[in-house]
């Protein structure tokens, strides 16, 4: 923030970007010039010239930078105000924005306008407050804005999180904030986005990989990391249990499997000798005491990322080995308590199993 200096108000700084859109216009109809084949650096350009001629006998005169590189707002204003240029060669007002990361921007700039055109034979102008114009969020190499310049008033991005943009800005990872909104409206279930809760992408390999074809090593080893991570899947008539796990799969390890169902309940019942009780269970409990070894592995090794996403863990949550168990093992009891083969024998038998004198 700058300190100890005197702005001009945000108001004849819109007045500047409407003379310098006025002094673009006329421009481009005097010259009579087909701008359709110009260049988004010409453009930057044109309109940092184009601002520098609007801010003669202004407070703004002398105070135009257009920023070479790769670097957020294109062009700074007294090293406080910004403008971002934007440009298309189709007739609509909407673009793909920054990175909602903001890593590139001057800290020192507190407001920041797009200046958008249309290169088109008939060109077209518009300039609108940046965070008024922020519809959305979608991802190519990191998470970006979309901008749309005829967004109607209090639909941007914000209003619908009910967070004002400085907010998100000035957050250690802004990525966060959007994670958790879109999990919010499409449910917890849901798998927002191919990366990490810091704005990193997911690593994962280049090749596609069917789960069928995976050697017996690689199964055993990822199961244990599936029967930690995703509970559910000892729910009983779930027609989604497998889908998180599936979207993990592909997320994190570029595999795909036509049926999962089959590696965890195929084959019917097993029966059980439980402290001396016969006990008829379902395969997936069969599935947990093969992959013990993995599944403790996978308590070990797993990231805190996945803890905090699949497992949702209480605020006050302290992360080891043992309490993550815990956590899974909470879960799983809460869920087995609405199955046909609900037991406290069971509950017992599979803690002990699992994770006693381990």
């Amino acid at each position: 923030m700058n300190n100890n200096i005197i702005f001009p108000p945000e108001s004849e700084f819109v007045k500047l970007l409407a003379d310098a859109q006025t002094i673009l216009e006329n421009k481009w109809r005097n010259a009579q010039k087909d701008v359709s084949t110009m260049s988004p650096e010409e453009f930057e350009n044109q309109v940092s010239e184009a601002l520098d001629a609007a801010a003669k006998g202004t407070s703004f005169e002398s105070t135009i930078e257009l920023v070479t590189g790769h670097r957020f707002p294109d062009i700074e204003v007294m090293n406080h105000f910004g403008v971002e240029v934007k440009s298309t060669k189709s007739d609509h007002w909407k673009t793909l924005g920054n990175s909602v990361l903001e890593s590139t921007r001057k800290k020192e700039i507190e407001i920041i306008y797009i200046f958008f055109a249309q290169l088109l034979k008939n060109p077209k102008l518009k300039f609108r407050k940046y965070q008024d114009c922020l519809s959305e969020v979608q991802i190519t190499h990191s998470p970006r804005y979309m901008i749309d310049m005829d967004l109607p008033p209090g639909q941007s991005i914000f209003d619908k999180m009910g967070l004002d943009y400085d907010t998100v800005r000035s957050q250690e990872r802004p990525i966060s904030l959007f994670i958790d909104y879109y999990k919010r409206i499409l449910g917890n279930d849901t798998s927002v986005w191919w990366i990490n809760n810091d704005g990193s992408e997911k690593s994962a390999p280049m090749q596609i990989s069917f789960w069928s074809d995976l050697s017996t090593d690689k199964k055993h080893a990822l199961m244990g990391y599936l029967l930690f991570l995703f509970p559910e899947v000892f729910s009983e008539r779930s027609t989604t249990k497998y889908k998180r796990l599936i979207i993990w799969l592909v997320k994190n390890h570029s595999i795909v499997s036509a049926c999962m169902r089959d590696d965890f309940s195929a084959g019917g019942r097993i029966e059980l000798d439980i402290y001396g009780q016969k006990i008829s269970l379902p395969q997936i409990i069969n599935c947990l005491l093969k992959h013990i070894d993995s599944f403790r592995q996978a308590i070990e090794e797993c990231s805190i990322d996945d803890v905090n996403e699949h497992l949702n863990p209480p605020e006050d949550f302290k992360d080891s080995p043992d309490a993550r168990f815990e956590l899974w093992f909470t879960q799983f009891c809460n869920i087995i308590t609405k199955t046909s083969y609900n037991s406290e024998k069971l509950r017992k038998y599979i803690k002990a199993q699992l994770w006693s004198g381990k």
